[in-house]
This record gives C-alpha cells, structure tokens and sequence, in this order.
C-alpha cells in the first residue's frame, strides 16, 4: 500500500473581536491518526506554536502563552482525521496567516488558513438614536 499524507483545510475565516472561531484542517493518510508523530498549529508570520498534537495526546501546556487556554482541538474528532483548531475569544492580535502541520515518519504535509476579518461582533455594536 503506498504511503500517503494530506492535509486539507479552508483558506480563510473571519472572526469578531471576543467570540469563538474554527481553522479547519482535515488529515488524510494511510496511518490512523493516533499514530501520527505531530500535529502542530502555528502562526506563520511569528512562528508562535498555537497547539501541539504529538504521539497520541493532545498538549496544550506546549502553547506559546499567548494561546494557552484559548486553543483547543475536538477530541472526539481526532481519530476522523478531523484536526480542526477552536480558538476561543479571539482578539485583534490573533489576525494572521496559520499553518496546520502533520508529521508521519518520512511525509509531512500542512495547510494554511487565514483569520481575517476582526471586528466588532454585531451584539457588540453600540447603536446611535438621532434626539
């Protein structure tokens, strides 16, 4: 059976200043997910580790502090492939270009997704009455 790696996700979301926002990344490969070497989420531009997946376990104590607490995967979902980032209240700084990775053995594939977009979230919106 050959051996195969892909990783597949959506270019670009958009996110309001303190909600919650998902990076998709999908990995493909002949080997179950749990048995993948890494996978890791990081910004592109600063090189900040968002979120490390390594042997089988999920670490988030490996998260740049800027992170911590507000990145997390959906467990249930790993052994789908389904490798997908949930950053939680997301601010301005978090504006950016990420880079999903997987490592197998030999293969390493990624995707990049962009968080564009911030604003002010609509229940956020203060609104002008004219006297």
């Amino acid at each position: 059976m050959a051996e195969y790696l892909v990783v597949t996700g959506a270019g670009a979301v958009y996110a309001s200043k303190g909600e919650a926002v998902v990076l998709n990344c999908s990995v493909d490969s002949h080997i179950p997910p749990e048995e993948l070497i890494e996978v890791s989420w990081r910004r592109t531009d600063q090189g900040m580790l968002v979120l490390l997946y390594q042997h089988g376990e999920v670490l988030p104590d490996s998260s740049h502090e800027r992170y911590r607490g507000r990145a997390e995967f959906f467990t249930t979902e790993i052994p789908k492939g389904n490798f997908s980032l949930r950053l939680k209240d997301v601010r301005t700084e978090d504006k950016g270009e990420y880079i999903c990775k997987a490592h197998s053995g030999l293969l390493s594939a990624n995707t990049t997704v962009i968080l564009q977009g911030l604003g002010r979230s609509s229940s956020h919106t203060n609104t002008c009455k004219k006297l």
